[in-house]
């Protein structure tokens, strides 16, 4: 007959998704979220892309959206989310010497990433 499945795995938290995106929409925050291994910079191959968390008004998340929709019926039928964010960026960096981080600050940025990433593992 029928077999009875039991939840094995209890949320640490009453709230679900459903709530969490409606306490984000009350701060007038869209976000996205993953979490990547750290790379060492060494190590960096920069023809892989990564996931990046990053924080947009949803108004402005919208206006990304319907761009993307009219590249798209102008005959882009490939052009994404990630081709206007990558276009956005080139047009920033375009006419700015870029000045890199010191070492000491990666190290410091990668060390706040594992402590994160350590903290999330625990619950």
């Amino acid at each position: 007959m029928g077999k009875s499945f039991k939840t094995i795995i209890k949320p640490e938290s009453q709230k679900d998704i459903l709530d969490l995106t409606i306490e984000e929409k009350e701060h007038n925050i869209t976000s996205v979220t993953s979490i990547t291994p750290p790379k060492s910079p060494k190590n960096e191959d920069s023809t892989k892309d990564l996931r990046q968390t990053i924080l947009i008004s949803p108004s402005n998340f919208e206006r990304l959206k319907n761009y993307v929709h009219t590249r798209r019926i102008n005959g882009e039928y490939d052009y994404s989310q990630k081709n206007a964010f990558k276009d956005a960026l080139e047009l920033l960096f375009k006419d700015i010497a870029i000045i890199e981080r010191p070492q000491s600050v990666i190290q410091k940025e990668l060390h706040r990433s594992d402590v994160l990433r350590s903290s999330l593992k625990k619950n």
